[in-house]
């Protein structure tokens, strides 16, 4: 005992802490874990519950209730006071019957099972195909017998004994419908209910098996529950009562060095304490100093930031008139564009009435080819009409009419000719004319083709101003940016040194509030110092 209390004592401060925490942690540790593994057990028998046993035992007894149906429905059809209505009644009941069925079992059989249930399935499911097969032939008879059309073949036979027909095919038919009920009764007492109560039998095995395995599960989840309830129990108070006595050991054991400690502690505080004031004092006249200077750098920052704005608004100022000044190039451009299209199509018109007016100078030589022509037959007409009155003066009297007709044909010949005079005449000046409009028209033209170059070249050195000036228009935008740059730049300084100032007069006030706080500290030590 004296052994392990030495080796306590030679245990420091930080080892006993570590120790009693690391014994906290390792109690706390097992605690949970004991917690947590119970919650996993309990959560998978739970789920194993509501998972699959309910399930299980749910679709199987939906399973039993739709085989009771089927088979109590079946009963009553071999009832041979059923009426069509009833007995149409039980079809579709057995049919509701057998879809429940259905649904119990698929609801069942994709479920997990265990080896031993898995047995009672696969025997319940031989036994229940046995069933079905003999429950479909029980159900073909019974149609057998709706189709003969003798739902009661016993009272038919003695209606018809009281009628004296007993030969009739009438009573064979009731003979046979009455054997096929028979046999109906017969199946269904010693072949379809053993088989039904076999099937019965086997599947509430199936369902008690689930219910003894459900049960199983629940005693371990409650077997769990209180073995995790055991643990946090007494994690909670053999915890608390560790808890207590490392605190008392621990409370004696730090007590006597912590004293010597806090001993040199406040003789260190007191020392430290006198030279914290002395260094205080420095650094709040040095604070002091570099709030002024920082003070002046804004000044000065803030008078470049005002030039810095004004060179912008004059560089925006000449951007703008930049700007107007490509626009009106611009727009001088467009309109000698639009006087060279004008031109160039006035030149094509006067180029087309120029062909024109050729065109007529030809038709107006025809047009004086054809005068000389009719001319030329005036004369010949005058020379025939001067023969003519010839020839009629020689036929005397009888040469008198053709006489006069010759002498009117030459007074026609001589107009005919005047006309045509006349009209090479008006040929002449007007090809004349023509031919003047035609020499102007090309001196025109020469002009308009002299003028579409010149204002071609105008158009070319449009485009050359235009392009100086979006060249200017461009620099100024670079340095309207460049300028703008600046200027946030300048405001990013400006607002950078108003923090930086801000944060030194911070600082010179913290250092005075921190002065004060040292020498409360050297007096709070020096008081210290006295009482320990």
């Amino acid at each position: 005992m004296n052994k392990f209390k030495n080796k306590v004592k030679k245990i420091g401060l930080q080892g006993k802490l570590f120790s009693a925490f690391l014994l906290m942690a390792f109690l706390v540790f097992i605690v949970g874990w004991v917690g947590q593994d119970g919650s996993f057990q309990l959560t998978g028998y739970l789920s194993e519950i509501s998972e699959v046993r309910v399930p299980s035992i749910v679709g199987l007894q939906m399973m039993d209730r739709g085989l009771s149906a089927v088979q109590a429905g079946e009963l009553a059809l071999l009832n041979p006071l059923l009426t069509e209505k009833n007995r149409q009644d039980k079809l579709n009941q057995i049919q509701q019957a057998k879809k429940l069925i259905e649904a119990g079992y698929k609801k069942y059989d994709p479920l997990p099972r265990t080896a031993n249930e898995d047995k009672l399935w696969q025997s319940f499911r031989v036994k229940w195909d046995r069933w079905q097969q003999e429950d479909k032939e029980l159900l073909r008879l019974e149609e057998q017998l709706r189709q003969m059309g003798f739902r009661n073949p016993y009272s038919v036979q003695i209606d018809l004994y009281r009628k004296g027909q007993v030969n009739s095919p009438l009573m064979a038919k009731a003979v046979a419908a009455r054997m096929l009920l028979e046999k109906m009764n017969t199946r269904a007492v010693t072949i379809n209910k053993p088989l039904f109560i076999a099937t019965q039998e086997a599947l509430q095995k199936v369902i008690k098996e689930n219910e003894a395995i459900a049960e199983t599960q629940k005693q371990a989840a409650d077997q769990s529950v209180a073995q995790t309830q055991f643990w946090v129990l007494l994690g909670m108070f053999g915890g608390s009562a560790i808890a207590i006595v490392l605190g008392v050991v621990l409370s004696v054991a730090i007590a006597k060095p912590l004293d010597r400690v806090i001993r040199g502690i406040v003789n260190t505080l007191v020392s430290s304490s006198t030279e914290m004031v002395a260094t205080v004092q420095q650094q709040e006249n040095i604070a002091s100093k570099q709030a002024a200077a920082v003070n002046e750098i804004t000044t000065t920052i803030d008078e470049l930031k005002t030039s810095s704005k004004a060179a912008q608004e004059q560089v925006n100022a000449v951007v703008k008139e930049a700007n107007q000044a490509l626009s009106l190039a611009k727009t001088g451009s467009l309109t000698v564009r639009q006087t060279v299209e004008d031109i160039t199509l006035l030149k094509n018109a006067v180029e087309a009435i120029s062909q024109k007016i050729q065109a007529l100078n030809q038709r107006m030589n025809q047009i004086g080819n054809i005068s000389l022509i009719v001319s030329e037959l005036a004369n010949q007409t005058n020379m025939l009409a001067l023969n003519a009155a010839v020839e009629a003066v020689r036929a005397s009297e009888q040469g008198k009419g053709f006489s006069v007709i010759a002498i009117e044909i030459r007074r026609l010949a001589d107009q005919s000719k005047q006309s045509a005079a006349e009209i090479n005449t008006l040929v002449i000046n007007i090809q004349k004319a023509i031919d003047s409009t035609v020499i102007e028209m090309d001196e025109g033209n020469n002009r308009m083709e002299t003028g579409v170059k010149t204002a071609q070249q105008t158009v070319a050195a449009f485009e050359v101003v235009n392009k100086a000036i979006e060249n200017i228009v461009s620099y100024n935008q670079k340095i309207a940016l460049t300028a703008k740059e600046q200027a946030l730049a300048m405001q990013q300084v400006v607002d950078a040194m108003n923090a930086i100032n801000l944060g030194a007069q911070e600082s010179a006030i913290g250092i005075s509030q921190t002065k004060v706080t040292t020498e409360n500290l050297n007096d709070v030590a020096f008081k210290l110092q006295a009482v320990v």
